[in-house]
């Protein structure tokens, strides 16, 4: 303090002013830092369950300004301590974070490829929840909160009423789905305070994984892949006359450009498929993946659309169209490849 200490705060001031004395409001403006989790199942378990989830640590001088009671009496001894040990031994002086009061927990899933909905690597967002922190009581105890993950097994997702997230920490196990890539993120959330933190960024913590990468663990036992459907819904049989009759073909008839493709539209019609331009689509609003024998095709990476590359071939033969309904969700990743062969 190079003004030797500087006037008391009751001093009167030696140049009177309109406002000589201003307010400044002291916030928090450092977030918490990351979480430190520990595998209690091993990292080599098929199944992950149990967690130990620590509170961030704070250090000096950021822990003093919590006015957490006894905050600088610890810091202060372990500075005290490392004055006796060598530098390799060293301490650091901090706590855990007495302003990080929840766990926020964000249960992710993995889309197909190219879906709009997935974000980083495809994943999405199935549902968000918190979990509240142990009190803490001393800056010299630690501050653990014990999670647990419940894997459940659901053919679709829309099966299961996952956690809404009101504002309040939840309680009990972690809910995560079989049978799909999952991942689990976990950061500490300060508490809900807008007159101690500087902003809601301040509020949030360091995002980071309970496991690296991804854990799938299969659904067990696995329900039946395939919705009921009738007979007439699985099969349905085409056969296309020709687009010119026979007797009245020309060259000029033969030549005309893009005539094959209302073949490919005559199929569409009738087999509830969308045409456009030689290629076959599902019906909007409803995922569709084709697989193709027996006929010239391009199929697109992800199989959503079939292109017909020459469609003269749908003349006078038997089109046998097998229809499948899946009874799962897009997340679901219980099949290898392939997946389903269709045999006479």
């Amino acid at each position: 303090d190079t003004t030797g200490g500087g006037p008391a705060a009751d001093a009167d001031p030696v140049n009177p002013a309109a406002a000589p004395v201003a307010r400044q409001a002291f916030r928090r403006m450092i977030p918490p830092g990351p979480v430190r989790s520990r595998d209690l199942d091993g990292a080599g378990a098929h199944t992950p369950r149990h967690f130990q989830i620590h509170r961030p640590r704070i250090g000096y001088p950021q822990a003093v300004f919590t006015g957490f009671p006894g905050a600088f009496d610890h810091l202060a001894a372990i500075g005290r301590a490392n004055q006796g040990r060598p530098p390799a031994a060293w301490v650091v002086p901090d706590m855990p974070d007495p302003d990080a009061d929840l766990l926020e927990i964000r249960v992710l899933v993995q889309a197909p490829r190219f879906d709009p909905a997935g974000g980083d690597a495809g994943f999405t967002l199935l549902y968000r929840t918190t979990r509240a922190f142990p009190a803490l009581v001393d800056p010299a105890a630690p501050a653990v909160l014990d999670l647990t993950l419940d894997w459940v097994d659901c053919a679709r997702l829309s099966d299961i009423a996952w956690p809404m997230d009101g504002g309040l920490p939840g309680a009990g196990p972690v809910v995560v789905p079989r049978g799909r890539n999952v991942r689990v993120l976990v950061r500490a959330l300060g508490r809900a305070d807008p007159g101690y933190f500087g902003s809601e960024a301040a509020r949030l913590g360091s995002p980071g994984e309970l496991w690296p990468g991804t854990v799938t663990v299969p659904l067990s036992p696995e329900p039946p892949l395939f919705a009921p459907t009738t007979d007439q819904e699985r099969l349905a049989s085409v056969f296309l006359q020709p687009e010119v009759p026979r007797a009245a073909e020309t060259a000029v008839a033969a030549a005309q450009p893009g005539a094959t493709k209302l073949m490919v539209t005559r199929l569409a019609a009738a087999t509830g498929l969308v045409a456009e331009d030689g290629t076959l689509y599902g019906v909007p609003g409803r995922r569709t993946v084709f697989g193709c024998a027996g006929l010239k095709h391009h199929l697109a990476p992800d199989g959503g659309a079939l292109t017909l590359t020459s469609p003269v071939e749908l003349e006078q033969v038997w089109l046998n169209l097998v229809r499948l309904r899946l009874d799962r969700d897009w997340s679901w990743t219980g099949l290898s490849s392939p997946a389903v062969t269709v045999s006479r």
